[in-house]
C-alpha cells in the first residue's frame, strides 16, 4: 500500500527543509569550544536530516515521473 502524494505530504517535506535550516543556523551560532557535545550532536542530526531530505527529493521526482507517464 502506498500513501497518496498530496498537499499534506508536500507540507511535511517543506517542514523538513525548515528543520535543516534551523539545525544549520544553530550549529553556526553555537560555540564549539564551549559546547562541543551539542555541536557534535547537531552535526549528526544535520547529516541525518539532509539524508532524509535528499531521499525525499528523489522520491518526489520519481513520483512525478510516474504521474507524467
Amino acid at each position: 500500500m502506498a500513501a497518496p502524494y498530496n498537499r499534506s505530504s508536500r507540507a511535511g517535506f517543506f517542514e523538513e527543509r525548515s528543520v535543516v535550516r534551523s539545525l544549520r543556523r544553530l550549529l553556526a551560532e553555537t560555540n564549539p569550544l564551549v559546547d562541543h557535545p551539542t555541536c557534535r550532536l547537531l552535526r549528526l542530526m544535520l547529516q541525518e536530516e539532509e539524508d532524509m531530505l535528499r531521499w525525499g527529493e528523489h522520491a518526489i521526482a520519481a513520483l512525478r515521473g510516474r504521474v507524467n507517464e
